[in-house]
């Protein structure tokens, strides 16, 4: 084998090591989301300690981010940083539209009551925050 064909198959093995990498932690990050969501519906903490709904939001947009990430390197798009802010943005309107139409067809309890566009926006904003938080985190310990 050519040096030069040695090195090309050294690139595409690392391109599919670090592809691997982005999705192995993007599973790790909803795992996180998931853990931390099953503990507070099990104790009831949304009506305990109505404010750790903003950490739920951060944390989703943690995972949220290196998902669209993740999709944003597999599918080879040069602002990769923008689609993941840009996909997390849309999820999270998606998701805010959702839980009002959830709220017409089923009752919740007072505590979870939304008003949207306080709740929703502030929703939103703390999924963008959890977003720009991975975002800074990877840019920095990819230097």
């Amino acid at each position: 084998m050519s040096k030069a064909r040695l090195r090309v198959a050294i690139r595409r093995l690392k391109h599919g090591m670090e592809h691997q990498n982005r999705l192995v932690i993007a599973l790790w990050m909803w795992a996180l989301f998931l853990l931390h969501e099953t503990f507070v519906r099990t104790y009831d903490l949304y009506r305990i300690v109505p404010m750790i709904d903003v950490v739920s939001h951060f944390l989703a947009g943690i995972a949220l981010g290196a998902t669209f990430l993740w999709f944003a390197y597999r599918a080879k798009y040069y602002h990769t940083n923008w689609v993941s802010i840009a996909g997390v943005i849309i999820a999270s309107l998606i998701w805010e539209g959702v839980e009002i139409v959830q709220q017409w067809v089923i009752i919740n309890p007072p505590y979870l009551i939304d008003i949207f566009f306080w709740d929703g926006f502030f929703d939103i904003i703390f999924a963008l925050l959890g977003t720009l938080t991975f975002l800074l985190i990877r840019t920095f310990r990819e230097e």
